[in-house]
């Protein structure tokens, strides 16, 4: 591969793979709604424990997020989108077999969300290396795959589960996840991914020439180290990964019981469905538009970011006082696909410009560790408040606060393009903090290489 395919050339069939990946990714986690509801009528009624599964689902998706990183640094995206092959079809295999909440937790949620962790963050990042001019536009079509998962996914389970049970379903699940296989082979490794191919056969090297292996091991994790550092030091990257956590913590609250709100609502199960099939057709356009706006140096990504979370912030907290009907129930869920579609769309060229791409693929990882969080604990605290004597209008306001909280947060980060003197010390800080760790990397690789004999 050449840098002509950068901008072009075979980064288009990356591009449709990467919208592939996100069309799997989004099939399976926005049909957890659906799931769970399902897990209520036929394994356990009681809402906290099904949310778990639900939420610990997103949390393994997300919170192996760091652990992608390194593979997808270490070996390639391709080996990245295999392993997610590989977990999410064990994961479901073992799910058909479940008879519990706790079993489905291990092999549902767990082995399946970090299946779909590998195949989200390779599809992300590999549309990152193979996209400069083009990265926001180029993000916009990637996330949009996961908003037509959105689209077809709900109403697809609905008719799974209705002619095969959740056993069943889980069988199609495994199938459906194992195309990671198909999509991995058309994921050639970049120019970004050959050079970090070769820092690593260079240390390898060195370390097989050398006495101690040991301490080029303890070179590359402090390389590491300083890397993810080096980022979280970083003032608006900061912002943004607080900003994250709160809008994790709101979505899956807002999202997960919409089915099972609606039913309660007087909603048929197959209209429930329905809803997010809505919120799928206007988060595709959304993220379509977002990602061309944010190519508009006028607007960036940071602005979109502070005002779709916003809105959707307002449009969740209020909806307690315009859910009684269905019409209103998919207003609010064409209103919530809209603006949370484009928050998607940003999170790519938000994060190259955030940090170098040098460092895309830890950056994906801190931000789905942080998602990761906000996922593990949202949809179970709303939970817990309809048990503990609450409804879900509780449940809604307490989603609704999280994110408005999460848009709050985010307005600092469009203070690093102002005239800021504070945001331009960091980044001063930031950038010799990173000159001052390669130098100290270089010169203790010139001191191990010259203790192993070797000339320099």
């Amino acid at each position: 591969m050449s840098q002509s395919d950068i901008d072009g050339g075979w980064a288009w069939v990356i591009l449709g793979v990467s919208f592939c990946g996100m069309l799997l990714t989004g099939f399976h986690v926005y049909s957890l709604g659906i799931i769970m509801a399902a897990l209520l009528d036929e394994i356990d009624s009681d809402l906290t424990r099904v949310s778990w599964v639900g939420s610990i689902y997103t949390a393994a998706l997300t919170l192996s997020g760091p652990l992608i990183g390194w593979v997808i640094n270490r070996y390639g995206c391709r080996v990245a989108a295999f392993c997610g092959g590989m977990c999410h079809l064990s994961g479901m295999i073992c799910a058909f077999f479940a008879t519990n909440i706790s079993i489905l937790i291990v092999t549902f949620s767990f082995l399946g969300g970090i299946g779909m962790g590998f195949c989200l963050t390779s599809s992300l990042v590999v549309s990152g290396y193979y996209f400069k001019k083009y990265r926001p536009m180029a993000s916009g079509i990637t996330v949009s795959g996961a908003a037509f998962g959105m689209f077809v996914g709900p109403p697809v389970i609905r008719l799974l589960i209705d002619n095969y049970m959740l056993r069943g379903t889980f069988l199609v699940l495994g199938a459906l996840g194992a195309n990671m296989f198909v999509l991995g082979m058309f994921m050639r490794p970049s120019p970004t991914e050959k050079d970090n191919f070769r820092k690593d056969a260079g240390i390898g090297s060195s370390a097989r020439q050398s006495s101690s292996q040991v301490r080029n091991q303890l070179l590359r994790i402090t390389s590491a180290f300083k890397d993810v550092m080096g980022i979280v030091k970083s003032g608006p990257f900061l912002c943004y990964l607080f900003s994250t956590f709160a809008f994790s913590c709101g979505e899956t609250a807002a999202i997960y019981h919409l089915p099972n709100y609606s039913q309660e609502q007087g909603t048929s199960k197959m209209a429930s469905a329905t809803l997010m099939t809505a919120m799928g057709v206007t988060s595709l356009c959304s993220r379509l538009l977002t990602g061309f706006a944010a190519s508009d140096p006028n607007i960036g990504p940071e602005l979109l970011l502070t005002g779709m979370m916003g809105m959707i912030g307002i449009l969740t907290i209020t909806f307690p006082l315009y859910s009684a009907t269905f019409g209103t129930q998919v207003l609010y869920a064409a209103g919530y696909g809209l603006y949370s579609g484009g928050i998607n769309a940003v999170m790519t060229p938000l994060t190259a410009e955030l940090i170098s791409l040098e460092k895309l693929a830890i950056g994906f990882g801190l931000l789905c560790f942080t998602s990761g969080i906000g996922c593990l604990i949202g949809a179970p605290i709303a939970g817990v408040i309809v048990d503990s004597g609450g409804t879900y209008t509780h449940s809604y306001i307490y989603a609704g606060t999280a994110l408005l909280l999460g848009s709050a947060v985010s307005v600092p980060i469009s203070l690093r393009d102002r005239d800021s003197v504070t945001w331009k010390a960091v980044e001063r800080m930031d950038v010799t903090i990173d000159v001052v760790a390669e130098t100290e990397q270089l010169k203790t690789h010139d001191i191990t290489m010259e203790d192993d004999g070797i000339p320099m």
